[in-house]
């Protein structure tokens, strides 16, 4: 769908952002909460991108802003998924324009935003209009360990 719909060279980012929402933990309640997590940490996360952008430090302060970034992103992975996805986004996007000779330009943001929203919004309906798993009752996956 999203090759139908988006550009060919990141279609790949709609099908990370439903594979993460419902790839996880099984369940209606994780989906809808990961996927809400993943929408929210994803403007959030241009929201700073577009900060970081336009705020025309020098490349040592860029260097250690992605530092910075990538630390609370694996501080806060387990603990707030929306944190973590507003900590990652911007680190990806200024990786992904630098190295294009691109950053600063915010056309890329507006499809990121999309692509995540369809991503994360095709996952969240996939899981709610699927019969919830049977229960496993020998605990051999994460919760929840009943149907939802």
């Amino acid at each position: 769908m999203s090759l139908v719909f988006f550009d060919a060279d990141r279609a790949y980012w709609a099908v990370a952002a439903g594979v993460v929402v419902i790839g996880v933990v099984p369940g209606r309640g994780p989906a809808v909460t990961r996927g809400l997590h993943r929408a929210v940490g994803t403007v959030a996360g241009v929201g700073i991108y577009l900060a970081i952008a336009h705020a025309g430090m020098p490349e040592v302060v860029l260097a250690l802003t992605l530092g910075a970034l990538q630390f609370i992103t694996e501080f806060t992975i387990t603990r707030h998924y929306a944190i973590a996805v507003a900590a990652v986004t911007p680190m990806a996007l200024v990786i992904v324009t630098v190295a294009s000779g691109t950053f600063g330009q915010t056309a890329i943001t507006g499809e990121r935003i999309t692509d995540t929203l369809v991503g994360a919004g095709i996952a969240v309906a996939t899981a709610l209009l699927h019969p919830p798993a049977p229960a496993d009752p020998s605990h051999r996956h994460a919760p929840p360990h009943e149907a939802d």
